[in-house]
């Protein structure tokens, strides 16, 4: 994972890079901070990015320990969509998380992937609207408790084009009247090559304006491969009038895991 245009905790450190963690909530002891927190510091990473359970938080000490060696936590809450969040479910944590020392939270994953939603949630119109409703009040929460929320990554391309949801979202969200979180949150990416070189799609759309959603022109590119980040930065300056911090995950990789974990 890499990540872009967010302060680093430590000059020392190439505020840039960044890893993932287990993929899981098991390995957050004593002992599995003392055997990975060198790996990292000789790695030179500021960022971690962590996964988060909704009835167990993280220990303090395990948080602690990497904000004392300059690792910034990015912390990654898998909501589900089946349901809104329920406030009091996640408001202690949140108080908790801001205590201990952390910044960043990410709610929800790959929203515009039909994967992520129950089958009878996907059928329904206005996807972007019903996501919202659920995003809102959880990044409004954060903010509440000092954190910083940031909007989630999503399915390059997916089955909801990608580039035409984040668009509708930050709409929505200015027409909701969310100026505050607008003006907060971070947005995040999936930079997967897709299979194509690290230059694919270089420029956004202002230099491959023919690109199309689910629709690439031969001879064309478009925002899936490395530098997505051009793209989604196009999009909030169009509609924000101003560039948003953004989140690199998984990049380079490939192409997407098989499944949404």
């Amino acid at each position: 994972m890499a990540i872009t245009s967010i302060s680093t905790p430590t000059q020392s450190l190439d505020p840039r890079f960044g890893l993932y963690y287990y993929p899981d909530t098991f390995h957050y002891r004593e002992a599995d901070l003392q055997a990975w927190l060198p790996e990292m510091q000789d790695l030179g990473a500021s960022w971690l990015v962590l996964r988060s359970e909704l009835g167990r938080a993280i220990p303090e000490r395990f948080l602690r320990g990497l904000k004392q060696a300059g690792i910034e936590p990015v912390i990654q809450f898998p909501l589900s969509m089946e349901r809104l969040p329920v406030p009091k479910e996640i408001g202690m944590l949140l108080d908790v998380y801001a205590r201990w020392g952390a910044r960043y939270l990410v709610f929800f994953d790959r929203p515009n992937s039909r994967a992520a939603w129950p089958a009878s949630g996907w059928v329904q119109q206005e996807l972007v609207e019903r996501f919202l409703d659920r995003y809102i009040p959880t990044a409004n929460q954060a903010m509440q408790a000092g954190l910083v929320p940031v909007f989630p990554p999503l399915e390059p391309g997916g089955n909801y084009w990608d580039t035409a949801f984040l668009r509708s979202a930050l709409q929505a969200m200015q027409r909701r009247r969310q100026e505050s979180l607008l003006q907060t949150q971070v947005l995040s990416a999936y930079a997967w090559t897709g299979g194509h070189s690290l230059d694919w799609g270089t420029g956004g759309p202002e230099r491959w304006p023919q690109a199309r959603p689910y629709l690439t022109a031969d001879g064309g590119q478009d925002q899936r491969g490395f530098r997505i980040f051009e793209w989604y930065q196009a999009i909030a300056r169009s509609v924000l009038r101003h560039d948003c911090p953004i989140m690199f995950f998984q990049a380079g990789q490939p192409t997407s895991p098989a499944v949404l974990e």
